[in-house]
């Protein structure tokens, strides 16, 4: 876990802008958000369990918000583990003497085989996207709301600010990009000349180096 005035001073040094003057505080939470995201689907979720609250018909049940991808799910009052409904099935169908339980996703919806007592103790375990930085403004001014709470794993910080800051950079290239268009072919150069473009895919470069130093996380993408 890390707070967001570290990685807030981290990125003004990143970004060569510690008076910050050029890259502001929206432009910077909304890239970090951005690499929090691709970190959880591209490398390590965030991993986190609840107990599933059944629709009326006792076979399906809303995914929490934050929802990437399905570990297990646990019936405690069976001390019985559900299982991932494989297609196609062998032989073409199920019988009602299967002895697994299966379940499958559809959307945002989680759906059971079977009826289960809405009274019954169902654990889902689930990776999840990590928690956006959130912002509020209040008198005109633009604050972070959770700035003690960032809860990515410590060594998770370094790529994540690599990707914010290619983020960040991005405008300026597309603006230099945009001007320069109109240059003659002596002073344009080619389009590899184009100084915050190139420094916006090494800080792409250092996001995929530094991920590469770490095993990810063995999952199956639930959505």
């Amino acid at each position: 876990m890390t707070t967001w005035d570290t990685i807030y001073s981290r990125l003004s040094v990143f970004l060569d802008d510690e008076l910050n003057t050029e890259y502001g505080l929206q432009q910077r939470v909304d890239g970090w958000n951005s690499a929090q995201r691709m970190l959880a689907v591209q490398h390590t979720p965030r991993e986190r369990t609840t107990s599933l609250i059944l629709e009326s018909d006792g076979r399906s049940a809303a995914l929490p918000n934050d929802f990437l991808a399905i570990k297990a799910i646990f019936d405690a009052d069976e001390s019985r583990w559900w299982q991932s409904l494989r297609l196609p099935l062998e032989g073409g169908y199920r019988t009602v003497d299967e002895q697994s339980r299966v379940f499958w996703v559809h959307g945002s919806v989680l759906y059971l085989e079977r009826d289960v007592d809405e009274n019954d103790d169902i654990d889902l375990l689930y990776y999840a996207y990590w928690p956006d930085v959130e912002t509020e403004t209040l008198n005109g001014t633009l604050s972070v709301v959770n700035s003690a709470d960032v809860m990515i794993p410590l060594w998770a910080e370094l790529p994540c600010l690599h990707l914010t800051a290619a983020f960040c950079l991005q405008p300026g290239a597309i603006q230099a990009a945009d001007i320069r268009q109109w240059n003659i072919s002596v002073d344009s150069g080619n389009p590899l000349h184009n100084v915050r473009a190139q420094q916006a895919r090494e800080h792409v470069w250092w996001w995929d180096a530094c991920l590469g130093r770490v095993p990810p996380v063995d999952y199956h993408h639930g959505r």
